[in-house]
């Protein structure tokens, strides 16, 4: 599991890292093969499909995903965890 750390223009500090699914007969097929997860105090989103080479990426582009993911809801929050 790949992790970053980056702060967004407004100056917050996000989390990055990747999740697989154990089983891909439990998520829907958009997330089958995995997504990344973003983190902050102010909140959780992800993105489908994975970037290659996302965990080399400069923090400049890792903004640009960032804005790409989709939030998701406190009630909806999938359970990959970073290091």
């Amino acid at each position: 599991m790949a992790y970053r750390e980056f702060t967004d223009r407004e100056g917050r500090a996000w989390r990055a890292w990747d999740t697989f699914p154990l089983n891909r007969n439990i998520v829907s097929a958009a997330y089958a093969e995995g997504w990344l997860c973003f983190e902050s105090e102010g909140g959780k989103r992800r993105l489908t499909p994975i970037p290659e080479r996302w965990e080399e990426m400069p923090a400049e582009r890792l903004r640009l995903l960032l804005r790409a993911a989709e939030e998701v809801s406190p009630l909806h929050r999938d359970s990959g965890t970073p290091p």
